[in-house]
């Protein structure tokens, strides 16, 4: 798995805290103007899952969200198992996520969240 990360050392994030990256991207969005984010989730639970996780942390962000398609390969429909050039390729099929998409995310991730929460105090 460490694999994944080779080459991406100036881009990690060493921290303890697991909301501290997206507290630094919805803090960067205001700072640096961004109109535009790109969200990578391919056709699985585990990326459907954080597709909806950002859809509720950029939910008061001024903000366009964009999932490209992801093309599976066999048995492997993951971002992480994509080739940089295969995604570059997939880039241009960027959809923008419409206001209601991104509602039904946000209440998919609420429900999950409020799920594990009550599963959790029992």
């Amino acid at each position: 798995m460490r694999r994944c990360f080779e080459g991406y050392d100036d881009w990690c994030i060493k921290v303890d805290d697991a909301f501290t990256p997206w507290n630094a991207l919805v803090s960067k969005i205001g700072k640096a103007n961004v109109d535009t984010v790109v969200v990578w989730a391919g056709d699985n639970v585990s990326e459907e899952t954080f597709l909806c996780m950002a859809c509720w942390w950029l939910r008061e962000q001024p903000v366009r969200l964009l999932r490209p398609v992801v093309r599976s390969k066999p048995n492997r429909n993951y971002v992480a198992v994509q080739a940089p050039a295969d995604l570059a390729e997939m880039f241009p099929t960027a959809g923008e996520l419409n206001d209601a998409v991104r509602g039904e995310k946000v209440y998919s991730f609420r429900r999950l969240c409020d799920g594990c929460c009550q599963t959790n105090s029992n």
